[in-house]
């Protein structure tokens, strides 16, 4: 088993704590510039990136209740980012998907997280980007 020193663990919470909370003020920002809260921007996030969820499964990847996703989808939905499908496996249930202009949105935003992590990228060499990829792989499976 590995052991890891106290001082490590309190550098490396702390560390990990500023970059969260900075990525997170940045995603805030960015949300704020098409008029979305960081939560609905996050929604929209987890809808496009996996595509074709019930609210079930959109509530589980953000480990929110499912009436919390609901009323979130609901104002996505007024807003015409989202709409709701029949479930063709399961008629009693729906997919959320994103309209064309939830799409947009998406893709506006994965593209500024893309040309972030880029400049990101670029204070790190070949082997410490594939040393961090491997890194934050590790990291999600122990999550």
């Amino acid at each position: 088993m590995i052991e890891v020193k106290d001082e490590k663990i309190e550098d490396m919470t702390d560390l990990l704590v500023e970059f969260c909370e900075k990525f997170s003020g940045w995603e805030g920002a960015v949300a704020k510039l098409g008029r979305l809260s960081p939560a609905q921007m996050r929604t929209i996030g987890v809808i496009g990136r996996n595509r074709n969820l019930r609210m079930k499964d959109i509530a589980e990847k953000m480990e929110l209740t499912t009436g919390t996703v609901t009323v979130m989808v609901d104002r996505l939905q007024e807003m015409g980012l989202v709409e709701r499908c029949r479930n063709e496996m399961d008629r009693r249930s729906y997919r959320i998907v994103l309209s064309s202009k939830g799409e947009e949105y998406f893709q506006r935003h994965s593209q500024k997280q893309r040309e972030l992590v880029k400049r990101l990228a670029l204070k790190l060499n070949d082997d410490e980007q594939d040393n961090l990829i491997g890194f934050l792989g590790r990291f999600l499976e122990a999550l």
